[in-house]
């Protein structure tokens, strides 16, 4: 322990003991210098990251953004991923979904992300209502109506992969507004037992598409502009 505490102290000394009068070349040589030079390089970047990415709150700000011709992918990737995050939490506050992986994975495969969105709603409040309180399953993928329980996470995010590839391999056929007037996979199974599940689903889809500018952003980043 002496040993730690010495050395601990040796290397305080040396970042302390500055020259100032020393030449540049020779700064450079101190892990003091070293030390700053990174200091100041992450903070900048860190300060750079949140003026060139911060989300946009204004609606007519927003408005001005969806009307430029060209649009930065990342501005409208960051720009989705807040208005999700604020979807999410304005409905289950308690909710360890991430956003970032629901609207990251869905612009990787290609889908709807009010869709996705309206699903985690419907099926367990985004992981804090029913079973997935303790599987983790936010869109109850592994668990049936009679209680029986065949997959589990270790956390509400890894959910979301396997889902995606269930609906895109077993329930997608040719667009998913098909799913709105029958939820079925390719062999005719329910995704749901209530015969009442379509109209909950588009009633919710609905109200995520008029209510925030996902769907806007999300077109905007479709067509490349």
């Amino acid at each position: 322990m002496s040993i730690l505490k010495n050395t601990i102290a040796i290397e305080i000394d040396d970042l302390l003991e500055f020259d100032f009068n020393i030449n540049l070349k020779t700064l450079k040589k101190q892990k003091s210098y070293i030390f700053i030079k990174r200091f100041f390089l992450t903070f900048f970047i860190f300060m750079l990251g949140s003026i060139l990415f911060s989300p946009i709150t204004n609606s007519r700000d927003l408005t001005k953004l969806l009307n430029k011709k060209h649009i930065d992918k990342t501005v409208l990737t960051q720009q989705m991923i807040h208005e999700t995050k604020k979807y999410i939490k304005t409905y289950a506050p308690d909710s360890k979904l991430s956003a970032d992986i629901i609207v990251n994975m869905c612009l990787i495969n290609r889908l709807d992300i009010c869709f996705v969105l309206a699903q985690g709603h419907l099926e367990s409040h985004f992981g804090t209502k029913g079973l997935a309180k303790q599987t983790n399953s936010v869109f109850n993928v592994g668990t049936y109506d009679n209680g029986v329980i065949i997959c589990t996470y270790k956390t509400a995010d890894a959910s979301v992969e396997p889902y995606i590839n269930l609906l895109k391999n077993h329930y997608i056929k040719n667009n998913i507004n098909s799913l709105f007037k029958k939820y079925v996979n390719k062999n005719g199974y329910r995704y749901a037992s209530s015969i009442l599940y379509e109209k909950y689903m588009s009633t919710i889809y609905s109200r995520i598409v008029t209510t925030t500018n996902i769907q806007k952003l999300q077109t905007r980043y479709t067509i490349g502009i």
